[in-house]
This record gives structure tokens, C-alpha cells and sequence, in this order.
């Protein structure tokens, strides 16, 4: 038959079970090699696979908005790493379709602090950053490693040096698979106890660290940005017979200045990069399909309507009580919005948080132009059996919303112990793929596959080396496609067709009914990430009292477009504020009573910073308003 296959189709037709359960079937036996299953596979006589591959790159803590306080630990090289890497890769391969999820609030982060603040000081015709002007103006505002690479090393204190030996991201932390095999001077230098460090061993720490947040690409020779700037760091460090990388001397503070000056060239260039990538399915130019997620990626249903949503759900208190629906929007709305102030249009689909949707949802996502909703699917289903890849919801207004059931992606990241990532997983992920393509030739198959970027690398303890190269599996996916066995596409493009690549239209209105059973299926995977526990309720309960502070004290939210006085822009950073408290990350953390002492205190005091900015904005704002209290909400509490 013709069109949409569910993933509970191929059981019953006797192909393989879901995608985990084979890759971990396949993990014990010596598969053969890619190129022989693309070659054995007589693709010429099956049917049609269609894979949407999407690369989510989740939202940072929301620190508090409008404020100069640090970006969050990690988010520079995090976007060297993640966000540019990514692009790069999709440009290497403009034949390949891919989606990318980019969060609307770390490309504001990025923006505000790092771009506009570094750009002032950069000195183009030195490449260089201008470094004291520089710290005068934003040092411990913006990022402490960009603080300390700009700081003579010779004028460390004490909390520099604890931020370089200890801090929650300091340059002795072991890169599994990294540093041993890429740069032996910095695996040699972190055997070195922190008290027996020299003044040039610093110099070369901060240095050997920063270095290995660049793509490796960047070490070989000149790379040209989608902005039209040249980043080199070829010069810096040279490759041995082995592989490896050295220096021929130690590091300069021009060196490490440098480092800086790279790296702001890189994060510059990431907008610019995927806009040149943006895939465009009115005229099929393009290879990426841009899409973004909710503001500040709150749990939606549960704005929308708490209690409703938990009812069914044991241990939640009926005390508690939150339904604003207006508050889901506002976030779907703001982040359209910024989507289209950076890349030119709305976007097509967005990725809730956790994929977590529910009816009332997806009505707020279609009013605000989204034709398609990611969310995630479970292990199986109520009846047993998995869930559709592409469906439709038909909404009460008379319309249709698609969801996409993504499959997680494997996982191609190193071990935490060090050692390499597992080579054969791609090749595991690559066979499973082979095997869905349908045996008759007159059928298909939409198969969708969430890659999760560092989905927790604000709270992961073990700091990860470089994400894993996508090159290696483009490269298998580009030799499939070019055999026949799939297609890879967007879920747009699957959609609204793609002719001039042979891709007809599956229109919204002829998928598959989504069975409604599958929203109570997903809630259920997912509630546990925000309610169940009581520090998460009493995270609750302060969210609906500020909320009903900060509506009875100023009314509801206006945006202030026109005109806006000083009075209307301190209700707005209340507004925002406000909104900050609602990421799911927040209530993830409360969760987890075990990670007590990692990150969840700090993201307890930024919560409750959070939800005390609320109050401080009314304040200037001329409202006369008490700061309440707000206790530590850990179980047990924090001291």
C-alpha cells in the first residue's frame, strides 16, 4: 500500500522491532561491512524509505534575563562544538537532507553575550581582541573562560586559579578518546598536580583546553565562514605521522588571545551558516530544514492545564493548581518570532520540550503556523506495538497538525571511561536502516531519527569531548541514497513534495490518524521529568503564586511594541522573568534527588533568582511589591 507505514506495521509484517531493541541485538554479533549490504541489497525491486534525520541542540539554563550575570558554563564550546560542527558537516553534504533544531534562547544568548560585547573589541586587522578595554567593560559578565584567556596568566588570583583547576568547567577534566590520542602535550600537562603548575604550564593548559573545543577541521588549514572571514588555526600547532597534534613552543598570552579572536569568528558565522543551508520547500533550494522549539522549552501541557494533565497521576497534590493556557503561547509565539527575525521565516515545525504534546498543544503550535510537531516516541504503545512515524491530529478548529514520531538516533559518543566511541554503532544504525526499506516496490515508509545533542551537558559531571563526526555516517547515508535503499528528506519536504528530487506530496490531511491513546502513552513516559516529587511540586507552587502576584500587581502580558516608556519595559523583564521560571529544566533537576550535589543547587538559586526578579522589576516599575522569602526547594533542603 501506498503512503505513511507505522512502526507498528513493520512488526506485524514481520520486520524487525523497534530501533534500539536491533541495534542492541546487532551490538553482539560481527556484522558485515556497509558497502557489502549496500551492495547485496537488491534496492532496484523494494519499496521507498524516507528518513527525516534530526539534530535537536537543546536550550542552556535560562540565566536571568536581562541581567549581566555569566552565560551558563560550557555554552561557547558547546556552540563551537555542537552548532558549528553540525553545520559544517550538513555543508559537506548538500545532498543529503537533514533538520536542525535550534534553541531561539541560546542563539539569543550567544548574540547578547558573546557577539555584541566581543565584537566592540575585536581588531580585525590584528585578529586580535582588544583585551583589557575588553575586561574593563564586561570581565566576570560574560563567560569565565573568555576572562580567563584574555588575562595575563601571570595576574592570576585565587579565583582564577580555582576556575582553571576546579570549576564546574576546568581544563583537567580527561576528554574520553581525546586527549591521549589528539593532543598528548595536554594529557601530560593534566597529570600534573595543580599545586606543582609553573607559570608557563597555566599559559599551556588554558591554552591546550581551550583548543580542543574547535573542530578538528579548523587544525588542518584556512576554512573559509559562511560570513566570508578565514579561520586558521593551522599555525598554532602542527600534525605528527601519528595523527596527533604539537607545538614547536610553548604558548604565548597572544597565543591565547588569539584562541578568543578565533572563536568569536566561529560563533559569528553559525547564523550565517545555517541560513546558507536553509532548505526551502517552495523552491527546493536548501539541504536544512530549520525549525525551533518553545522559548524557553517549558513543560507545555502542564501550562496549559496541570491538573488535567496529572489528575490520573498519584502523589500530586490537588492544592496545586496551574492553567495558563496563554503562557504555552506565549513561548510557541516568541519563538517564531525570534526563528523569523534570524532566519527570514517562520518555522515550519517545532520540538516541545521532552516532545511533550497534548491536543490543546498542538491547536497553540498550528495557530502559530506550525504545520508539524516532533514528539517522542515510546518503547510501545497501549496495544503493545510501536508507534506511527507521521500522523495527523485533526484539531477542533477543523485543522490538521502532523506529528512526527521520532526514533532516538544511537548514541555515537564516547564511553565516560576513556576510551573511543564503539566504530561499528554507525555501521549497527546504518544496517537498521537497510532493513526497514519495504519489500514491495510499490510501498513506503517515513522513518524519523532525533539525534539530541548534549542533552545534558549543563548537569553531565563527566565533561564529553568534541561530539561525534558526522562526516563517517553522511558518508554511509550518501552511499544508501545514491544505492536506492533510501531517501533522506525533511519532514516539510515530505509533506508539500519535492519534484526536482523525485519526492511526491503526502499532504497532512491523507496520513494516518494519530490514536489518541498516544498522548497519555507519552505523558506517562515524561511526567516523572517534572511532578511527582515534592520539591518539584513546591517549584510548582511558587510558579502559580508569583504568577498570580504579577498579574493581580500589573495585569497580564503586553508586548509594549509601540512606544514603550520605562515603565513597560520593566513589566516586560517582569513578564520574561516570570517565563525563564517555567523551562523544564528546573523541575528536571528538582527531580533528582541523587544529583544533589552536582547541578541541581545551582539551578535551585537560579530558579528562585528567577522568581525574585519578578518582584524586583514591579519594583522599578514603581509597584509597590514585598520580595517574598522564597526557601531552598531541595529535598532535602539545601543548607
Amino acid at each position: 500500500m501506498k503512503g505513511t507505514w507505522s512502526i507498528a506495521g513493520f512488526a506485524r509484517v514481520g520486520f524487525i522491532p523497534a530501533i534500539l531493541a536491533l541495534i542492541g541485538s546487532l551490538a553482539c554479533a560481527s556484522p558485515p561491512d556497509t558497502a557489502m549490504v549496500i551492495t547485496t541489497a537488491d534496492t532496484s525491486k523494494r519499496g521507498t524509505l524516507y528518513v527525516a534525520i534530526i539534530h535537536n541542540f537543546p536550550n542552556p539554563s535560562p540565566i536571568l534575563p536581562h541581567t549581566d550575570q555569566p552565560a551558563p558554563a560550557g555554552l561557547l564550546r558547546y556552540a563551537l562544538q555542537h552548532l558549528y560542527r553540525e553545520g559544517a558537516a550538513a555543508a559537506a553534504f548538500p545532498k543529503l537532507h537533514t533538520t536542525a533544531c535550534l534553541s531561539p534562547w541560546m542563539l539569543s544568548l550567544l548574540q547578547n553575550r558573546y557577539l555584541e560585547r566581543i565584537e566592540r573589541y575585536y581588531d580585525a586587522g590584528n585578529n586580535r581582541i582588544r583585551a583589557a578595554s575588553f575586561l574593563t567593560a564586561f570581565g566576570g559578565r560574560t563567560d569565565p573562560w573568555i576572562d580567563l584567556m584574555l588575562t595575563p596568566t601571570g595576574q592570576f588570583g585565587l579565583e582564577e586559579d580555582v576556575h582553571l583547576f576546579y570549576g564546574p568547567d576546568h581544563a583537567r577534566q580527561p576528554l574520553p578518546g581525546v586527549s591521549e590520542t589528539t593532543f598528548p602535550p595536554y594529557a601530560e600537562l593534566m597529570r600534573v598536580n595543580p599545586g606543582d603548575f609553573t607559570l608557563q604550564q597555566k599559559r599551556d593548559l588554558k591554552c591546550w583546553f581551550f583548543l580542543t573545543w574547535f573542530d578538528p577541521a579548523l587544525l588542518h588549514g584556512p576554512v573559509k565562514l559562511a560570513d566570508g572571514r578565514t579561520v586558521d588555526l593551522s599555525d598554532l600547532l602542527h600534525e605528527t605521522e601519528d595523527g596527533t597534534f604539537r607545538r614547536d613552543r610553548p604558548f604565548l598570552e597572544s597565543d591565547a588571545n588569539r584562541l578568543v579572536a578565533e572563536a568569536y569568528k566561529i560563533i559569528a558565522s553559525i547564523v550565517p551558516l545555517y541560513r546558507s543551508l536553509q532548505y526551502d520547500h517552495a523552491t527546493g533550494e536548501g539541504n536544512v530544514e530549520l525549525i525551533t522549539s518553545p522559548f524557553y522549552d517549558p513543560p507545555l501541557p502542564l501550562l496549559y492545564d496541570l491538573q488535567s494533565v496529572c489528575k490520573h497521576r498519584p502523589g500530586v497534590p490537588d492544592s496545586i493548581e496551574f492553567q495558563h493556557p496563554g503562557d504555552a503561547e506565549w513561548h510557541i509565539e516568541q519563538a517564531g518570532h525570534a526563528h523569523a527575525d534570524r532566519f527570514g521565516r517562520q518555522p515550519s515545525g517545532m520540538l516541545p520540550a521532552g516532545g511533550l504534546v497534548s491536543e490543546n498543544v498542538l491547536s497553540l503550535f498550528s495557530r502559530a503556523g506550525a504545520e508539524w510537531v516532533i514528539t517522542c516516541t515510546p518503547a510501545s504503545g497501549s496495544d503493545g506495538t510501536s508507534s506511527h512515524g507521521l500522523c495527523r491530529v485533526a484539531l477542533p478548529d477543523g485543522q490538521n497538525c502532523a506529528i512526527v514520531a521520532a526514533l532516538p538516533g544511537p548514541t555515537l559518543w564516547p564511553a565516560p571511561e576513556e576510551s573511543p566511541a564503539d566504530p561499528d554503532t554507525a555501521d549497527r544504525f546504518i544496517r537498521h536502516l537497510v532493513s526497514l526499506q519495504p519489500s514491495h516496490p510499490d510501498s513506503s515508509r517515513f522513518v524519523a531519527v532525533l539525534f539530541a545533542h548534549g542533552e545534558t551537558w549543563e548537569t553531565d559531571s563527566t565533561l564529553r569531548p568534541a561530539p561525534p563526526d558526522h562526516h563517517a555516517l553522511y558518508t554511509k547515508l550518501q552511499a544508501l541514497q545514491q544505492a536506492g535503499a533510501l531517501v533522506t528528506v525533511t519532514p516539510s519536504e515530505y509533506l508539500h513534495g519535492n519534484p526536482a528530487r523525485g519526492i511526491p506530496a503526502h499532504p497532512v490531511e491523507t496520513l494516518p490518524q494519530w490514536d489518541d491513546a498516544r498522548f497519555l502513552d507519552i505523558l506517562e513516559d515524561n511526567l516523572a521529568r517534572w511532578v511527582g516529587e515534592p520539591a518539584q511540586h513546591r517549584a510548582w507552587a511558587w510558579l502559580a503564586r508569583v504568577r498570580r502576584d504579577l498579574e493581580e500587581t500589573a495585569g497580564s502580558w503586553q508586548p509594549h511594541l509601540n512606544r514603550p516608556t520605562e515603565r513597560t519595559r520593566s513589566l516586560s523583564r517582569a513578564w520574561k522573568a516570570f517565563y525563564a521560571a517555567q523551562s523544564e529544566q528546573w523541575f528536571r533537576c528538582y527531580g533528582t534527588r541523587t544529583s544533589a550535589s552536582a547541578a541541581p543547587p545551582l539551578h535551585d538559586r537560579l530558579f528562585r533568582a528567577c522568581l525574585g526578579r519578578v518582584y524586583e522589576h514591579l519594583a522599578e516599575a514603581k509597584y509597590d511589591v514585598v520580595v517574598p522569602g522564597i526557601p531552598p526547594l531541595m529535598d532535602p533542603p539545601l543548607r
